[in-house]
């Protein structure tokens, strides 16, 4: 009994000095939100809010080698984790749900002011189509949403990503073993990269790659890739990017392709004013064929940077939504947010 005793006494000391070493060096940050969406007579409006919470910590172990982790919150539920390594010369290594890893490095090659084209609805992966999100599909990306690993290189000429997921759609705490049931890529392995150079000052060109493998039938295998660049010189920043998502569809030996072309100017007034204008093109495809309807948008957005408070306003204007003719859209978003 004595010896019991002593023996949970002695853990507690332990983890009680090793929870205050690691408290000491964790770092509370976060957000608060509000956004007023108005799309018109396509869909409702609406007010929305959202808080975010990071908590952060870094370190170096006994070999030499660095560490960060971070725990986000976003809304009350997690919204990302990773741990990743410093391995000296330019190469880190990455563990994580829902992070920047391969192709997702390179999703936002043009310049955007407030929110991507796909990101100012809210962005859904990939998929040809998503109710209540008009301007069109990401990047088909391999890590977000996923338990991932992450290897990257940076240098002054390039940054390098590959990123790996081992099982697609299974998020399980480290013990569990996943149910058996299965959604559209479950079970699939997914891997992918991404590359940025900066031959020049000024200039980035970015490229990206990523595939998917599972035993599922409808949506097995996607694939996706993208290419574009980036310029700045002053207060301007320009460029173009080409983004192609392809995916069996529910019907056998039919595939969906989606192509977007999407560009913009950006322009910094001052220390707190910046401005842009964007245009994209978006065509769905089926089997290669085109059905001649092409969905195009304008978008304009000005942002004011308040120190720890910015105000965003997006306006975007599109035609043919979703590929159907004559259905056009028009929609004004204002977010206010302040962090912590």
């Amino acid at each position: 009994m004595l010896r019991k005793q002593l023996l949970r006494t002695s853990a507690l000391v332990a983890a009680a000095s090793i929870s205050t070493a690691a408290v000491a060096d964790v770092k509370v940050s976060g957000y608060q939100e509000w956004n007023y969406l108005d799309a018109g007579g396509s869909f409702k409006s609406t007010l929305g809010s959202l808080t975010g919470l990071t908590f952060s910590g870094s370190g170096d172990m006994d070999n030499g080698v660095s560490y960060s982790v971070k725990y986000t919150f976003e809304g009350g539920d997690e919204a990302g984790h990773a741990v990743t390594f410093d391995l000296g010369g330019g190469l880190k290594l990455g563990i994580g749900y829902d992070q920047s890893y391969g192709i997702e490095t390179v999703k936002a090659i043009s310049p955007y002011v407030n929110n991507r084209r796909a990101d100012i609805t809210g962005a859904h992966r990939g998929l040809p189509t998503a109710a209540r999100k008009p301007l069109g599909p990401d990047v088909w990306d391999t890590s977000s949403g996923e338990n991932a690993i992450g290897l990257s290189f940076k240098n002054d000429l390039a940054a390098i990503s590959f990123g790996f997921t081992p099982v697609r759609d299974v998020n399980t705490s480290t013990d569990a073993i996943n149910a058996s049931s299965a959604t559209s890529s479950e079970y699939g392995t997914a891997s992918s990269v991404g590359v940025k150079l900066t031959p020049v000052d000024g200039l980035t060109i970015g490229f990206g790659t990523s595939s998917e493998e599972s035993d599922a039938t409808a949506n097995s295998d996607p694939k996706g890739t993208t290419i574009g660049f980036q310029y700045k010189i002053g207060s301007f920043a320009i460029g173009y990017q080409e983004i192609e998502n392809e995916l069996d569809d529910t019907q056998t030996q039919r595939v969906t392709t989606t192509e977007i072309q999407e560009g913009g100017v950006a322009y910094k007034v001052n220390d707190a004013l910046t401005i842009g204008v964007f245009a994209a093109n978006i065509n769905y495809l089926t089997v290669n064929t085109d059905n001649g309807v092409e969905t195009g948008m304008g978008i304009l957005q000005i942002g004011y940077n308040l120190g720890p408070a910015v105000i965003q306003y997006d306006y975007a204007d599109g035609s043919d939504l979703n590929s159907t003719k004559d259905t056009e859209y028009e929609i004004h978003k204002v977010k206010i947010k302040v962090l912590f």
